[in-house]
């Protein structure tokens, strides 16, 4: 065997990957409106469908979406599906439900005494 070779398998057992930090503090949750600001559907808004909070990403709806092959069972015929995939959460933005726009979300406290999530310029409650 070449000694060009053995290094070469002997480095690629060397990659040790960075355990994932979880986010601590999540402005974003189901139900919301978020636009996406990279990738290929950037600058589209859609509804949170599910958040996976130890993997720091977000289903938006009919966004991000990829092709799965589908194996034909009894119950479907199968075939090409478009699903969503997670995007990271730091691509989306939330958006302010009064303007449309991208808004920075802060906790607020109301009137009554009870948190809520608001947009930072207009303090509409968010989501």
């Amino acid at each position: 065997m070449r000694p060009f070779r053995n290094w070469v398998r002997r480095a690629a057992i060397r990659v040790v990957r960075r355990p994932l930090e979880p986010i601590a503090k999540w402005f974003i949750g189901r139900g919301d409106v978020v636009q996406v600001l990279a990738g290929r559907s950037a600058g589209k808004q859609g509804k949170v469908k599910a958040v996976l909070r130890k993997k720091n990403r977000v289903i938006v709806e009919g966004l991000n979406l990829v092709k799965r092959h589908v194996r034909p069972t009894q119950g479907s015929p199968g075939g090409v599906l478009s699903v969503e995939s997670p995007m990271h959460v730091s691509n989306v933005a939330l958006v302010d439900p009064t303007t449309g726009c991208v808004a920075r979300a802060r906790p607020h406290v109301q009137a009554g005494g009870c948190g809520v999530r608001a947009a930072l310029l207009t303090w509409r409650v968010a989501g």
